[in-house]
């Protein structure tokens, strides 16, 4: 079968963010309309840091361990939304039918089943129930496009620039985390953390985007071809050494994405977490800034995880436009605003059924009855049959 066929892209989704003073705190803020008109201010939740301390890959290739970040906590201040979809841009997509709706934000349902998740019959029915307890470590590659943006912003002191950008990402994956949190089933505990940081402080250390990058007077910054970039990442990341151990890999670029001529956000493989011998664990986002990334990352690593789009043959009881992070696109529906942070049950539904038939748990612990992973999701894979 053609890789492709099982690469799922993301639509725009924009949101802003800034920075607040608390350390202890992170504040979800939509529009007022969003939420009971009797609240007088927005959502609060508890941040937990998540012990955010990883390894960061310098020049040398030699590794070196850095503290703990965020230092200072974002919270949402802005929420909108690209519904204007031209039917056009997306014919070509061979994974994807896509079907108009009268508001614009359509959907998308699979031509072909690219990933089976059925469970196999003869695994035993009693662990359909088991309870899940994983945290996924994410491997964080930065291309030299967003490097060469703190660099700037940082007055090309590029100890200062290497800073804001660790502090930058550790809050774009502890928001992400947060995401994940949000699964509440009883059986079932997903977080996200970074287990290392790869900086191309030079474009010839990620030649392999860089030849790739094409420029227009439409595009400042340049476009990159999502699928063929995709595959190069998957290339260094099968041939280079001393790399940390994770379970997804994600390459986050300052250029443009594009497939097929339709501008996508990001792209992944469905259902290939842990497949990290081949590369084939791993995800190319688009980032601008103000934490725009957030989302799109949550839903690549989705895909990796299992998860299909809302709307989806598999997922037709969830409606596309919902909102949820598994949405093909957003809509500006302020009913469903606050969506944007949590699951569907139908990709819950799907995480679920990936995680007990792939076994992503690195130690079954009996006394509990618990598939708990101390260490990371792939070390050591147990099966459920």
């Amino acid at each position: 079968m053609n890789d492709e066929r099982n690469i799922h892209p993301r639509r725009k989704r924009f949101w802003k963010a800034q920075y607040s003073d608390s350390k202890t705190e992170f504040d979800h803020r939509f529009p007022s309309s969003a939420f009971d008109t009797s609240l007088n201010k927005p959502q609060t939740v508890n941040f937990d840091e998540h012990d955010q301390s990883f390894l960061i890959f310098e020049e040398s290739q030699r590794p070196r361990y850095v503290p703990g970040y965020p230092e200072e906590i974002p919270y949402l201040s802005e929420w909108s939304s690209n519904i204007d979809v031209d039917k056009s841009l997306l014919d070509d997509f061979r994974e994807y039918e896509y079907l108009p709706s009268m508001h614009g934000a359509g959907k998308y349902s699979t031509k072909t089943n690219a990933v089976d998740y059925e469970f196999n019959d003869n695994i035993d029915k009693r662990r359909e129930h088991q309870a899940i307890d994983a945290t996924i470590e994410v491997f964080l590659v930065i291309d030299n496009a967003i490097y060469r943006k703190f660099l700037k912003s940082s007055k090309y002191q590029s100890s200062v620039a290497s800073t804001k950008l660790q502090q930058y990402y550790s809050i774009v994956i502890a928001m992400v985390d947060q995401r994940y949190q949000t699964v509440k089933e009883t059986n079932m505990s997903l977080r996200v953390k970074i287990s290392g940081m790869y900086i191309a402080k030079t474009r010839m250390q990620a030649s392999w985007i860089e030849y790739l990058v094409r420029y227009s007077d439409h595009v400042k910054q340049g476009t990159v071809n999502a699928s063929r970039a995709l595959r190069r990442f998957q290339k260094w990341l099968r041939s280079t050494k001393n790399l940390p151990s994770f379970d997804h890999a994600i390459l986050i670029t300052g250029y443009s994405l594009s497939k097929n001529n339709a501008n996508v956000d990001g792209l992944a493989y469905v259902g290939t977490i842990c497949k990290t011998a081949d590369g084939k664990s791993s995800s190319i986002v688009h980032d601008e800034g103000d934490f725009q990334s957030v989302g799109v990352i949550s839903h690549e690593l989705g895909h990796s995880l299992g998860a299909t789009h809302d709307g989806d043959d598999d997922n037709i009881d969830c409606p596309a436009n919902g909102n949820y992070i598994m949405a093909p696109q957003n809509t500006n529906d302020i009913k469903t605003a606050a969506h944007l942070h949590y699951f569907s049950r139908c990709s819950i539904r799907q995480l679920r059924k990936v995680l007990l038939k792939e076994s992503l748990a690195a130690k079954y612990a009996r006394d509990y009855g618990v598939l708990t992973l101390p260490i990371h999701l792939c070390v050591e894979l147990v099966r459920v049959w």
